[in-house]
Protein backbone atom coordinates (compact mmCIF):
# COMPACT_ATOMS: atom_id res chain seq x y z
CA UNK A 1 0.00 0.00 0.00
CA UNK A 2 2.81 2.41 0.87
CA UNK A 3 4.43 1.64 -2.47
CA UNK A 4 1.24 2.58 -4.37
CA UNK A 5 0.88 5.82 -2.41
CA UNK A 6 4.54 6.65 -3.07
CA UNK A 7 4.12 6.07 -6.82
CA UNK A 8 0.92 8.14 -6.86
CA UNK A 9 2.53 11.09 -5.03
CA UNK A 10 5.61 10.89 -7.27
CA UNK A 11 3.40 10.97 -10.38
CA UNK A 12 1.53 14.03 -9.09
CA UNK A 13 4.77 15.84 -8.24
CA UNK A 14 6.26 15.07 -11.66
CA UNK A 15 3.15 16.16 -13.56
CA UNK A 16 2.97 19.45 -11.63
CA UNK A 17 6.65 20.06 -12.27
CA UNK A 18 6.38 19.37 -16.01
CA UNK A 19 3.04 21.12 -16.47
CA UNK A 20 2.97 24.86 -15.87
CA UNK A 21 6.65 25.72 -15.90
CA UNK A 22 7.22 29.27 -14.78
CA UNK A 23 10.27 31.40 -15.56
CA UNK A 24 13.53 30.92 -13.71
CA UNK A 25 16.95 32.50 -14.16
CA UNK A 26 18.13 29.57 -16.26
CA UNK A 27 14.86 29.22 -18.23
CA UNK A 28 13.17 32.65 -18.47
CA UNK A 29 10.03 31.50 -20.32
CA UNK A 30 6.43 30.70 -19.62
CA UNK A 31 6.36 27.37 -21.40
CA UNK A 32 3.30 25.67 -22.92
CA UNK A 33 3.09 22.29 -24.61
CA UNK A 34 0.48 21.04 -27.07
CA UNK A 35 -1.83 19.89 -24.28
CA UNK A 36 -2.05 23.43 -22.89
CA UNK A 37 -2.25 25.49 -26.07
CA UNK A 38 -2.88 25.06 -29.79
CA UNK A 39 -1.68 26.81 -32.93
CA UNK A 40 -5.07 28.59 -33.10
CA UNK A 41 -4.10 30.50 -29.95
CA UNK A 42 -1.36 32.23 -31.97
CA UNK A 43 -2.45 32.16 -35.61
CA UNK A 44 -4.24 35.51 -35.44
CA UNK A 45 -0.90 37.19 -34.65
CA UNK A 46 0.93 35.56 -37.55
CA UNK A 47 -0.23 37.69 -40.45
CA UNK A 48 0.87 40.82 -42.27
CA UNK A 49 4.46 41.93 -42.58
CA UNK A 50 7.13 39.56 -41.38
CA UNK A 51 10.85 39.10 -41.54
CA UNK A 52 12.26 35.75 -42.56
CA UNK A 53 15.01 34.90 -40.10
CA UNK A 54 15.99 31.56 -41.64
CA UNK A 55 14.69 29.25 -44.34
CA UNK A 56 16.43 25.95 -44.98
CA UNK A 57 15.55 22.30 -45.59
CA UNK A 58 14.71 21.69 -41.91
CA UNK A 59 12.63 24.72 -40.94
CA UNK A 60 11.44 28.22 -41.68
CA UNK A 61 11.70 30.90 -39.00
CA UNK A 62 9.62 34.04 -39.41
CA UNK A 63 9.24 37.01 -37.09
CA UNK A 64 6.02 39.03 -36.81
CA UNK A 65 5.38 42.07 -34.64
CA UNK A 66 2.07 42.94 -33.03
CA UNK A 67 2.12 45.92 -30.68
CA UNK A 68 5.00 45.42 -28.27
CA UNK A 69 5.16 41.66 -28.85
CA UNK A 70 7.41 39.84 -31.28
CA UNK A 71 6.13 36.47 -32.46
CA UNK A 72 8.80 34.12 -33.74
CA UNK A 73 7.33 31.17 -35.62
CA UNK A 74 9.54 28.13 -36.15
CA UNK A 75 7.82 25.85 -38.66
CA UNK A 76 9.55 22.53 -39.25
CA UNK A 77 9.38 21.00 -42.71
CA UNK A 78 8.61 17.49 -43.96
CA UNK A 79 8.38 15.66 -40.66
CA UNK A 80 11.70 16.97 -39.40
CA UNK A 81 10.26 18.52 -36.24
CA UNK A 82 12.53 18.64 -33.23
CA UNK A 83 11.47 16.91 -30.06
CA UNK A 84 10.02 18.93 -27.22
CA UNK A 85 13.13 18.12 -25.15
CA UNK A 86 15.44 19.41 -27.88
CA UNK A 87 13.39 22.60 -28.14
CA UNK A 88 13.51 23.18 -24.38
CA UNK A 89 17.29 22.68 -24.41
CA UNK A 90 17.65 25.15 -27.29
CA UNK A 91 15.54 27.72 -25.44
CA UNK A 92 17.64 27.24 -22.32
CA UNK A 93 20.93 27.65 -24.18
CA UNK A 94 19.65 30.70 -26.10
CA UNK A 95 17.85 32.28 -23.16
CA UNK A 96 18.88 35.80 -24.13
CA UNK A 97 16.89 35.71 -27.39
CA UNK A 98 14.91 38.80 -26.47
CA UNK A 99 17.98 40.84 -25.66
CA UNK A 100 19.44 40.15 -29.11
CA UNK A 101 16.18 40.36 -31.04
CA UNK A 102 16.33 43.88 -32.35
CA UNK A 103 19.45 45.98 -31.85
CA UNK A 104 17.53 49.10 -32.89
CA UNK A 105 15.58 49.10 -29.63
CA UNK A 106 16.77 51.38 -26.87
CA UNK A 107 16.66 50.22 -23.25
CA UNK A 108 13.28 51.85 -22.57
CA UNK A 109 11.66 50.08 -25.53
CA UNK A 110 13.29 46.80 -24.53
CA UNK A 111 11.64 46.92 -21.09
CA UNK A 112 8.20 46.94 -22.71
CA UNK A 113 8.96 44.25 -25.28
CA UNK A 114 7.57 40.71 -25.19
CA UNK A 115 8.69 37.71 -27.20
CA UNK A 116 6.63 34.63 -27.96
CA UNK A 117 8.24 31.72 -29.80
CA UNK A 118 5.94 29.20 -31.49
CA UNK A 119 7.13 25.79 -32.70
CA UNK A 120 4.96 23.85 -35.16
CA UNK A 121 5.32 20.85 -37.40
CA UNK A 122 4.81 21.01 -41.18
CA UNK A 123 1.03 20.70 -40.69
CA UNK A 124 0.92 23.69 -38.32
CA UNK A 125 0.30 21.47 -35.31
CA UNK A 126 1.74 23.09 -32.20
CA UNK A 127 4.70 21.31 -30.63
CA UNK A 128 5.16 23.90 -27.90
CA UNK A 129 5.45 27.62 -27.31
CA UNK A 130 7.42 29.82 -24.96
CA UNK A 131 6.80 33.39 -23.87
CA UNK A 132 9.99 35.19 -22.83
CA UNK A 133 9.76 36.85 -19.44
CA UNK A 134 12.48 39.34 -18.67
Amino acid sequence: MKHKISIFLSAIFLSVFLWAQTPTASFPYYYYDKTERSFDDYSSYLYGDYETIEDNSEHTIKMYKSGSTYYIWVRYKNGQAASEGDIKQTLKVNKDVAANLDSRLDSKQYQNMHVCIIFTDSNNQLICSAQYDD
